[in-house]
């Protein structure tokens, strides 16, 4: 027996019921079964077993059991088809969305993943991803990563503000309050401490009226930082890509940079991604550190470079030698790793 579409035999056999003014309490005494066999067997929930339908086929004559069967079997191989393609389909979305990496060591299912991500990404389904991309408007897009990594990064963040941040405490944004306080900016990143450098960025961001948050960086995203103004405040997002503290506390000061110029925008995040060629905000945020020609200077004068001349001149700027040799090796005037005793860890 073929059939064109595809119903539960529950279904058609409330229609049956239905037809002959059988309820479900007369099917349960004339099969000698619960009611609440019945009612499961009609909404799905069960199989329809090969006795049950010799049972049916002697309730309604006219219907042999055979055709029960068919039904049965029509309607199971339509679910593991639906199963399959499900299952397929999560494979596919958790691989986009890195459920390995994010549920690491949570022991979720493939669907309570799916359920969790997408109250992350704070929407109803999956197909609404492809929207979310085009209205979120990342900057730079051709630097950076994975588009779906982004978001997801950015998501993370969103959903860490309240959690990492006094937001019910939180007084007004002024823009002179960041601009008179740089300098304690300064003071609160000389310390190679990562922990205690973190809660304190976020403290005295929380005092002056914006939101800070640090999240680790995801793989494919690539982002070292993004600000965006929201409500009127800024916030400020930090990774630990490249597990360095100078580019952490780089992006943090690159991030500032954009409030300072006034380019961080309501509409977008301004995202600070690798090889990112933002020259103006990245010369604010080299020159916030250590004045370009002193630090021309300091090449000049040193045709070899010594650990004992980059703690000499962090010491004088009140920075510390992570940053200083995060500069260098940009520039390529020392090699990468060179001087990787004198750094901090994350």
């Amino acid at each position: 027996m073929g059939f064109n579409f595809v119903v539960s035999p529950g279904t058609i056999l409330k229609e049956y019921m239905d037809a002959r003014n059988i309820t479900q309490k007369d099917l349960a005494k004339i099969t000698e079964s619960s009611e609440r066999h019945i009612s499961n067997l009609i909404n799905g929930k069960i199989k329809l077993t090969e006795e049950f339908a010799i049972k049916l086929e002697q309730v309604f004559e006219d219907i042999k059991a055979e055709f029960w069967m068919d039904l049965e079997t029509a309607y199971r191989l339509h679910l593991l088809r639906n199963d399959d393609k499900e299952i397929l389909r999560l494979r596919t979305i958790a691989e986009d969305f890195q459920f390995k990496h994010i549920f690491k060591g949570m022991k979720m299912s493939l669907k309570e993943q799916a359920i969790k991500m997408l109250d992350i990404l704070g929407v109803e389904s999956f197909d609404e991803v492809d929207n979310m991309l085009k209205e979120l408007s990342f900057s730079f897009m051709e630097d950076g990563g994975d588009e779906k990594a982004m978001l997801l990064w950015l998501k993370l963040c969103e959903s860490e503000i309240e959690i990492q941040n006094d937001v019910d405490n939180i007084p007004p944004f002024l823009i002179e309050e960041l601009e008179r306080n740089l300098e304690v900016f300064r003071d609160l990143m000389y310390t190679q401490d990562f922990n205690l450098a973190i809660d304190n960025l976020r403290r005295f961001s929380n005092e002056l009226g914006m939101i800070f948050v640090f999240h680790e960086s995801i793989p494919n995203a690539k982002i070292r930082g993004a600000v965006r103004i929201i409500n009127d405040r800024p916030v400020i997002y930090v990774s630990d890509r490249y597990k360095r503290l100078d580019t952490l506390y780089f992006a943090f000061i690159h991030e500032i940079g954009h409030i300072i110029k006034r380019t961080a925008s309501k509409d977008i995040y301004e995202i600070l991604i690798e090889d990112d060629e933002e020259k103006l905000v990245n010369r604010y945020a080299r020159d916030f550190f250590i004045d370009n020609t002193e630090y021309r200077d300091f090449i000049k004068q040193h045709s070899v470079i010594t650990a004992e001349n980059i703690v000499v001149l962090s010491k004088k700027h009140k920075i510390i030698p992570d940053v200083l040799i995060g500069f260098l090796e940009h520039d390529k005037v020392i090699k990468h790793g060179e001087f990787n005793y004198l750094k901090g860890k994350i």
